[in-house]
């Protein structure tokens, strides 16, 4: 199964033999073929100096997401089993194979589709998106490397109308506290680790949660109470004053 194609500029790099990231080259467009473990690169070159025959196993691996102006925006690391490169004309393509390469979902590669056409400029465009793309929203903003305003701000707030589950709760706190685009966890766990170092977050902080009755009762509905209380007792330990008005 093909999955959709990701048009950019990607600059891949692998480990070799003296355990350093070399550049194995550069390229434009990705396809996830995700049933077969696999990445289609096209458009692109390779670095001759490192690739010396067709088929070559490599291990660890690194894909840098460049932006227009070749600027770093996201790495993904995982590691390929072995790779199959091919040339037609001018045309050259590359296959990585392998069960441990990073997973690129299908609604990951529509939000950098947008991201690459514009960062966002304005908080909430995830509003309207169905479960999996908030999840999908919440895996690009972790990778998006791209600078954000670090925050000093001590005090935040939340619309619980836009918070019918805690997946929404992760995207409206990310961006309430650094702004459109912005990640301070996607689950318990990484919360806790946003707050204790992980992310240059200000604390002891107040976060207003408007309309929490309205969103509390919709939280319960979806099964997602336990992890409100959890979140709650994470906040208390941190240095989170939540005030639900």
């Amino acid at each position: 199964m093909t999955e959709k194609m990701l048009n950019h500029n990607f600059s891949i790099f692998i480990k070799d033999k003296k355990d350093n990231y070399v550049n194995f080259g550069n390229f434009s467009q990705l396809e996830v073929l995700q049933d077969s473990n696999s990445y289609f690169f096209s458009a692109g070159h390779i670095s001759h100096e490192i690739v010396t025959h067709s088929k070559v196993p490599v291990g660890d691996l690194l894909i840098k997401l460049l932006d227009n102006n070749g600027k770093e925006v996201s790495i993904l690391d995982g590691v390929v089993e072995e790779i199959d490169i091919s040339k037609a004309g001018n045309d050259l393509s590359v296959i990585m194979n392998g069960s441990g390469l990073p997973l690129i979902r299908n609604e990951e590669v529509n939000i950098w589709k947008d991201r690459f056409t514009a960062f966002p400029k304005t908080t909430g465009l995830w509003r309207n998106d169905c479960f999996e793309r908030k999840k999908a929203w919440l895996n690009v903003s972790l990778l998006d490397k791209r600078k954000k305003i670090a925050s000093n701000k001590k005090d935040v707030e939340i619309d619980g109308k836009d918070i019918p589950d805690i997946t929404s709760f992760y995207c409206a706190f990310g961006e309430a506290v650094f702004g459109p685009g912005g990640y301070a966890g996607k689950s318990l766990d990484a919360l806790e680790d946003c707050l204790t170092g992980a992310l240059d977050v200000q604390l002891p902080m107040n976060l207003v949660w408007k309309h929490s009755s309205e969103s509390l009762n919709a939280i319960k509905s979806n099964g997602d109470y336990e992890q409100f209380e959890t979140l709650q007792k994470i906040f208390d330990k941190h240095g989170v004053n939540l005030n639900l008005s």
